[in-house]
């Protein structure tokens, strides 16, 4: 996980003059709205105008995705004479627009800032240098937005060195609360806003026979603040002047680091939706996305995990526990195992049954073949998360002592346990892994553990 020291510098690059037809009505945008301006100690942003494309030159918004085009003005307005009291520059450099600029839609989309070419040679604007107070750029900022219409519109910028300031192009959010609890660790704070059971299905992923898709809406904020200088270029404070600053959070592998817990066992990893996979949490609101998971058909307790694992940062490593934020049926008490066949590795109790079938989800073994799905019970015994990797570490040993490993068709079942299963410390998971074999056969179950490896009849 990586969590971003506070932005304290602007930086260089050099800024492109744009021109362009100018649409407006989208989206409830009127040419009366504008301009519209906000400042910092260092700069003034004017919008001139905003419009909402599926195309931005040759470039196609993703599916389900448009671009939101700002056009504005960016000022250079650092006074000189405080700026040379102080020994600051004058000359504004910000290499990395996308680090500073956001556009929150609708109170809960954070809109990600693209640099895109455009007609006629032309860029998006990426970044912004302006070398003397007084003088300025005009272009296009073009962000990633949700398909559709939206009530609202707002610019922030965030800057430790020159200041913060946001800008509401139109409307105002709705208003939205969390359907439980709000969850709080030391940086963030996350809550279910929606949750559609059942959803339809994930772009062109199908929902698997023996399943439903639920699609939850996710968002989170940062809390993670920290005491330190005032901005230099805001001349209201005093030199050295220490305030608290607020930080954003990033979250890289996003996606990845949530499951969705069924019935207290059967952990679902996402197959769609539209939180990005690198969110990164502003302070004051929250903002995310959907997450779509595929949970067996009959499952009742839904229960969405988040595992934060470490972060580096100025103060040192933070561990993280994981994010529980409960979405049906409250806390599930899972019935006690019956898979006959126990193992022991180091932390982890494995225990296995067996069954075979003519056919799973929805598709028949084939001519003199049939399948054997293992059911798969993990339990953590130690003290702290581990990863257990089921098709990694159960196979099946025909008579010759060749070892096969699990179908692909355990992918498209209601109870696949993905790449791995995260198993907190105290808990357990659960999963089916199948194999397609010759109808009759007998073979052996081969277990990989830690620091050994073990064969054993198919229970």
């Amino acid at each position: 996980m990586r969590l971003p020291t506070p932005f304290a510098s602007a930086h260089p690059i050099a800024a492109l003059l744009l021109g362009a037809l100018w649409l407006w009505g989208a989206a409830g945008l009127s040419a009366a709205d504008y301009p519209k301006a906000a400042e910092n100690g260092s700069l003034r942003l004017t919008v001139e105008g905003v419009r909402v494309a599926p195309n931005f030159g040759d470039n196609a918004a993703p599916a389900g995705r448009q671009w939101c085009v700002v056009r504005g003005r960016w000022e250079n307005r650092i006074d000189k004479k405080r700026a040379a009291e102080r020994g600051l520059a004058t000359a504004l450099d910000v290499s990395d627009l996308a680090k500073h600029l956001y556009l929150v839609v609708d109170g809960a989309s954070l809109g990600a800032l693209q640099q895109l070419d455009g007609v006629g040679g032309r860029s998006s604007l990426a970044a912004v240098a302006i070398e003397k107070p007084g003088a300025f750029v005009v272009g296009e900022m073009v962000f990633e937005i949700p398909a559709g219409a939206y009530t609202s519109a707002e610019l922030r910028y965030y800057d430790d060195i020159s200041g913060h300031f946001r800008l509401a192009l139109t409307g105002a959010p709705p208003e939205a609360k969390p359907l439980g609890a709000v969850v709080r660790n030391a940086i963030a704070e996350f809550a279910v806003f929606a949750v559609r059971d059942p959803a339809p299905a994930a772009g062109d992923t199908a929902v698997p026979v023996g399943s439903r898709a639920v699609a939850i809406e996710l968002r989170a904020r940062s809390v993670w603040r920290n005491s330190g200088p005032a901005p230099e270029y805001d001349f209201s404070l005093p030199a050295g002047a220490q305030v608290e600053r607020v930080n954003l959070v990033d979250w890289p592998g996003t996606r990845q680091s949530f499951v969705l817990v069924s019935d207290g066992e059967y952990a679902a990893t996402p197959v769609g939706g539209t939180l990005p996979d690198d969110a990164r949490f502003l302070p004051e609101l929250f903002t995310g996305g959907t997450l779509v998971f595929h949970v067996p058909a009959e499952a009742k307790s839904l229960e969405l995990i988040g595992t934060l694992g470490r972060a580096a940062t100025e103060a040192g490593v933070m561990d993280f526990a994981p994010v529980r934020l409960p979405v049906r049926g409250g806390a599930a008490k899972p019935a006690p195992w019956t898979m006959p066949l126990r193992l022991t590795d180091e932390m982890f109790t494995v225990a296995v049954g067996a069954r075979r079938v003519a056919s799973f989800a929805g598709e028949p073994a084939g001519e003199d073949r049939e399948f054997v799905v293992l059911d798969v019970g993990v339990e953590n015994t130690g003290g702290g998360g581990e990863y257990f990797q089921p098709e990694a570490q159960l196979q099946l040993v025909d008579a010759e002592g060749g070892l096969t490993n699990c179908d692909e068709i355990t992918g498209r079942g209601p109870r696949s346990p993905g790449a791995q299963l995260y198993v907190p410390a105290g808990e357990r998971r659960r999963c089916e892994l199948v194999f397609r074999v010759a109808k009759g056969a007998s073979p052996k179950i081969n277990f990989r553990g830690g620091s050994f490896e073990a064969q054993h009849e198919l229970p």
